[in-house]
């Protein structure tokens, strides 16, 4: 099974965010026999890569068919014969199935006992589009995994006659399928002052750290920090004013306490305005919360000295990132570990007495977990 990557920019501007509007398709042929249960995947849209407006998931069938029917009755009858369709996908990221069915007369024939009617294969359907265009519900695409889709063509024949007589049929079909996944999504555009780093991490329990670093800072330009529970729709948690220093750069931290009850996973963006009604958009930044139960790192010994071990609330192995954060979200130590459930994390340098935050990144579900760690250098 083969996979193509196209690009293409559409217009106009999307009314949602106010930019340019571009597609991005996957798709794959598909060959087969008329009918069958195909498992397919494609990437997640990356909120990294732009806003996600809409999906859209098409089947476009071309379906060759050919037939015999004999009149195995004693008296001469008349036989219709038609043919159907049914294209069905599913997928976690659906809300509802996608069922769509056709059915067309072939013709109609008379026949006497014994005889029959041959049809070689020819073209039943030439480009049957199969179309399920989702606006809203856009939050099982968004991520930097695979979404999988199900997708079960079935081809079927019904054979009437007025007199209920014998028959014998057989048929034979194949078929060819293009199918695609096509995002809609708004551009990542930004105005002249260049964002060169943006994040955004769960700093502790609720509360997300966001973090930005310009240049080429210009004064009366503001940062807008936006929040989204689904990668799609944004709301506004605060403003700030840009930050003009001498250098023309500049660096920027913001915390986000978050609403109770907590998501999963949480969108940011910003908007910059530049004072005289211009605006435009960072990229965006997913972080995830993990499911608040049975997510957990657990830490020993805490309180610390000079090193702690971590054992990973995870089934399987996976690959981690390791921060060990001050209380105010600052990056105090990066490690990395591959492949495994448990690691010694050893202190770089000689930690104060205090509260720090461990925050690892990674696994099988690409989790963001954070738990407190006491240090205290009276422990021998």
């Amino acid at each position: 099974m083969g996979m193509i990557l196209h690009f293409s920019a559409i217009t106009p501007a999307a009314a949602q965010c106010g930019l340019s509007m571009s597609t991005r398709q996957y798709d794959t042929l598909l060959t087969g026999i008329g009918y069958g249960t195909y498992h397919l995947s494609f990437p997640q849209w990356s909120p990294d890569s732009g806003t996600l407006a809409s999906v859209k998931i098409s089947a476009v069938v071309n379906l060759h068919y050919g037939f015999t029917l004999r009149n195995a009755d004693l008296i001469p009858s008349t036989y219709s014969v038609s043919v159907g369709r049914q294209d069905k996908f599913t997928s976690p990221a659906l809300t509802i199935p996608f069922v769509n069915l056709t059915e067309q007369m072939v013709g109609v024939y008379p026949l006497t006992p014994g005889s029959q009617a041959s049809q070689s294969k020819f073209l039943l359907l030439d480009t049957y589009t199969n179309t399920d265009s989702i606006f809203g519900a856009v939050t099982g695409f968004l991520g930097t995994g695979k979404v999988s889709f199900t997708y079960s063509p079935i081809t079927y024949t019904n054979v009437n006659t007025a007199n209920n007589a014998s028959y014998f049929f057989s048929a034979a079909a194949t078929d060819t399928i293009h199918f695609s996944v096509t995002y809609r999504y708004c551009n990542a555009v930004l105005l002249a002052n260049s964002i060169t780093h943006f994040d955004a991490a769960l700093k502790k329990p609720g509360v997300v750290q966001l973090s930005w670093i310009t240049e080429n800072e210009v004064a009366g330009h503001s940062y807008e920090i936006e929040r989204s529970r689904d990668g799609s729709h944004f709301i506004s948690v605060a403003d700030l004013p840009a930050n003009a220093g001498s250098s023309g750069s500049a660096n920027y931290m913001q915390e986000d306490l978050l609403p109770e009850p907590y998501e999963t996973k949480y969108w940011y963006r910003l908007k910059i305005a530049d004072g005289h009604g211009g605006f435009g958009y960072s990229k965006i930044r997913m972080v995830n919360l993990g499911a608040t139960e049975g997510n957990h790192l657990s830490l020993y010994p805490n309180p610390a000295a000079g090193y702690v071990n971590i054992v990973f609330d995870e089934v399987s192995t996976g690959d981690w990132q390791v921060d060990i954060l001050s209380v105010t979200g600052a990056l105090i130590q990066r490690n990395y570990y591959m492949n495994t459930r448990q690691a010694r994390l050893d202190f770089q340098g000689k930690l104060a007495s205090g509260t720090y935050f461990i925050r690892a990144t990674g696994g099988p579900a690409q989790k963001i977990i954070v738990s407190p760690l006491l240090v205290s250098q009276g422990i021998h």
